[in-house]
């Protein structure tokens, strides 16, 4: 791996590294589980589609 990390950028600054965002993202499946509000079921779904382009890109 290069001296640069994969990140996702916001318009906030520097990105934060896509683990961080991954390791978060696992954390929070209770939210596309069966039963979850749908606007929980949609922002995770929403955030997986962002880490999951973002990894391809990176």
């Amino acid at each position: 791996m290069s001296a640069r990390c994969s990140t996702v950028s916001s318009w906030r600054g520097p990105g934060v590294p896509l683990s961080v965002h991954q390791a978060a993202l696992d954390l929070c499946a209770g939210l596309a589980a069966e039963g979850a509000a749908p606007a929980g079921r949609r922002m995770y779904r929403v955030y997986a589609d962002r880490i999951t382009t973002a990894s391809t890109t990176a």
